[in-house]
């Protein structure tokens, strides 16, 4: 994944989410949270179904 963000941190924040916002440039659902090892994330995806999402980008934030 880019910004190196490995797929199992970005579903630990999208599983156990702080908060999640609308994407201000891609309208996208956007999650924030942390990881196991303290990171701070960012998760841009797209929700498929009640149990699917398809994920797109994720950053650390400092």
């Amino acid at each position: 994944m880019e910004h190196g963000v490995t797929p199992g941190e970005f579903e630990e924040v999208v599983c156990d989410l702080i908060q999640v916002e609308e994407s201000e440039s891609s309208g996208r659902p956007i999650a924030f949270g942390f990881t196991a090892n303290g990171r701070f994330l960012a998760c841009v995806y797209e929700l498929l179904d009640e149990m699917t999402v398809y994920p797109i980008t994720a950053y650390p934030i400092d």
